[in-house]
């Protein structure tokens, strides 16, 4: 007869599949150095994208989106960019394909993941370049700090935060040296090639990284030479990694980058002549940019001091160089105000160093995994708020111009002409009005004028339908506020202001004017002055194909009057864009006033004043006038080479249905 089952048969048979649960459970065995880079990783991107919505795009940041968008939706280059930036159209075109997909809250989102890369890449750095003795979990250690150093480092938090090429070029170059290291390793044909790559996306992100290719060559070529040792063999073996570098690596680099330099000399030759003279990011107190404001940096070369006796000579060698590099190049150009943006290479060079000083903490096994793990955490939990504030301090050093973006908005519809002290306001007005109606602090021209005085004769003749003003960090921007302020209250109503909460102060001016339209201050009559009470007297359109015909497609009317008298009506068309008279006499200067109808509604177009010096040879003033339809305008042209004109005139675009010409004005 079979036996029952007992209880504590019954017991142990339920028993058994949670013991075989538990076995398998404890025979996956968790990979505590991946889960430690995924860590790393996660908290080093959300410390860098924390924040992301709530300060506004800075001036880089909204140069490089813009010349994104501008290549991608328009086909044209921004300000001839390359002239003037330190890297290619590659950063741009990123940050502008992300900005279309997401806002600016996209792109540092990019540049947050760029940031956990160089995390990453400081890890692998630190790794690699460990010494070879130590086991390999002390190693992983070293290696994980090291990342934890780069991950807090309030500078390359910041950095991370900003959507500019830093952020790129320093995961590219950081992950393409760490792919190298340690040189005296015999690396595949492809993980040299990713370096080679990795290297010139750096660089075309931004050209401060090529300081560093002429000694990582030469290392590379080298450096298996000179970490060989004697026997003949392994002198051979060296030779062959040492080609391996040259036929992978140096070859490969030296092709892009010569190919790049010949396809973009000329704006590299630009940008380099005027990077001679260009002293704007010199600080007048260097210590407090490169000392006081970084005590963290020098903190970090203390640490990699102490950390030196346990490095490697390739370790001490890659340190000093590295960090010795870009600290020279700062002094030798002197962009201090850049230095917190330049001083993630210092960390990612020492922080392999740094991090050697785990190796002093005792080696009994239940010792160091409580130091190492417990002491890392609280490192972590009590230094990430005060690096994320370290870093705030570095963002709120720009205006945000958050809070004023209603009243920005509010007050430049429809106009065709503002000035702001700071460009990155250009990048909230995209789309709302065309890019060259938005005049930034740095080039302008007006009535032959350049610099300070052409703002002030512009401010003064109200030439700017909105000035808004938000202290800008550049030295030309300042001076918009602290030189021409008397002209601008004189000339402008502050019609609103808001404070960023971090010292900005954001101010929106109008121009004192009537409702009928803007007039300059100069509103005299001039020697030469035609209305059109009496008819269209000589006046008539000027085929591009022929001769000016008085009469052609003009007709004196009321349907637009000026000043209670009829206006000159021109029915723009094909083939007759221009409208002028024939004068005899030197002209100096023309002035017009202009009431467009369009088939675009209010969108602002461009027209020209122009002209036929005594030799009948087009002349214009480059069409710099941006008009609004639908109201009257007052342009102007003064000529940087007064002469003998044989005749004068307006010359509108093909969307222009009709033009109206209150009257014109010339100056001998």
């Amino acid at each position: 007869m079979a036996s029952q089952p007992t209880f504590n048969d019954a017991a142990l048979g339920a028993a058994r599949p949670q013991s075989a649960l538990l076995a398998a459970l404890g025979a996956a065995r968790v990979d505590r150095w991946r889960l430690g880079l995924v860590a790393l990783a996660g908290l080093a991107f959300a410390l860098r994208l924390a924040y992301a919505d709530q300060q506004s795009a800075y001036m880089d940041e909204g140069t490089n989106v813009l010349t994104g968008r501008l290549l991608i939706e328009q086909h044209s280059v921004y300000a001839e960019v390359l002239n003037w930036a330190y890297g290619s159209y590659l950063w741009p075109l990123i940050a502008g394909w992300a900005d279309m997909a997401g806002g600016l809250v996209a792109v540092r989102t990019v540049t947050a993941g760029c940031g956990a890369i160089m995390v990453l890449a400081t890890v692998l750095a630190a790794y690699r370049l460990a010494p070879r003795g130590i086991p390999n979990t002390r190693r992983r250690a070293v290696a994980l700090l090291a990342g934890v150093i780069a991950m807090l480092a309030p500078t390359a938090i910041a950095v991370g935060r900003f959507g500019t090429y830093d952020a790129l070029a320093g995961a590219g170059f950081m992950l393409g040296l760490a792919l190298l290291l340690p040189i005296e390793e015999r690396p595949g044909p492809l993980r040299l090639l990713a370096a080679a790559a990795l290297f010139f996306i750096a660089f075309l992100a931004k050209y401060l990284v090529a300081i560093y290719f002429p000694l990582i060559c030469l290392y590379a070529m080298l450096g298996p030479l000179v970490w060989a040792r004697s026997p003949r063999h392994t002198l051979r073996s060296a030779l062959r990694t040492s080609l391996r570098y040259v036929l992978w690596f140096v070859a490969p680099l030296t092709a892009l980058c010569a190919a790049y330099l010949i396809i973009f000399l000329g704006p590299l030759l630009t940008l380099f002549t005027s990077s001679l003279s260009y002293g704007d990011l010199k600080s007048a107190t260097p210590l407090n940019e490169y000392v006081w404001s970084r005590p963290e940096i020098w903190l970090l070369v203390i640490a990699a001091a102490f950390g030196w006796r346990r490095a490697t000579g390739a370790g001490r060698l890659v340190a000093l160089v590295g960090a010795g590099l870009i600290m020279a190049f700062q002094l030798q150009a002197r962009p201090d105000f850049d230095f917190w943006k330049h001083s993630i290479y210092v960390i990612y060079f020492l922080a392999p160093l740094a991090a050697l000083v785990a190796l002093d903490v005792p080696q009994h096994t239940g010792t160091w995994r409580v130091v190492a793990i417990g002491g890392t955490a609280v490192a972590i939990v009590w230094l990430a708020p005060r690096a994320e504030v370290a870093a705030n301090q570095l963002v709120d050093f720009y205006p945000n111009a958050n809070p004023a973006l209603d009243a920005l908005y509010a007050h430049t519809g429809g106009a065709a002409e503002i000035l702001t002290d700071d460009t990155s306001l250009r990048y909230y007005l995209y789309g709302r009005m065309p890019i060259d109606g938005m005049i930034g602090p740095f080039s302008f021209l007006y009535e032959g004028q350049s610099g300070i005085e052409a703002y002030r004769r512009a401010v003064v003749d109200q030439y700017f339908d909105t000035i808004v003003l938000d202290g800008g960090v550049s030295p030309q921007g300042a001076a918009i506020r602290q030189q021409l302020s008397p002209e601008i209250n004189a000339n402008y109503t502050r019609v609103a202001t808001s404070d960023d909460g971090h010292g900005f102060r954001i101010d929106v001016y109008m121009p004192n004017v009537s409702a009928s339209g803007r007039a300059p201050r100069d509103s005299s009559p001039w020697p030469i002055q035609y209305t059109f009470e009496s008819g269209t007297g000589d006046w008539g359109g000027h085929p591009d194909t022929g001769d000016a015909t008085p009469g052609l497609q003009v007709a004196a009317s009321t349907d637009q009057p000026w000043n209670g008298q009829p206006a000159l009506q021109f029915a723009v068309g094909d083939g007759v864009q221009t409208v002028t008279v024939r004068t005899d006499g030197t002209v100096s200067a023309v002035r017009a006033h202009v009431y467009l109808v369009t088939d675009g509604g209010t969108q602002p177009v461009r027209i020209g004043m122009m002209g036929f010096d005594g030799d009948w040879q087009w002349r214009d003033d480059g069409y710099r006038w941006l008009v609004s339809p639908g109201t009257w305008t007052t342009i102007r042209w003064d000529l940087t080479e007064p002469g003998p004109f044989n005749e004068v005139g307006l010359n509108f675009p093909k969307d222009v249905r009709f033009a109206y010409v209150g009257d014109v004005e010339i100056n001998p």
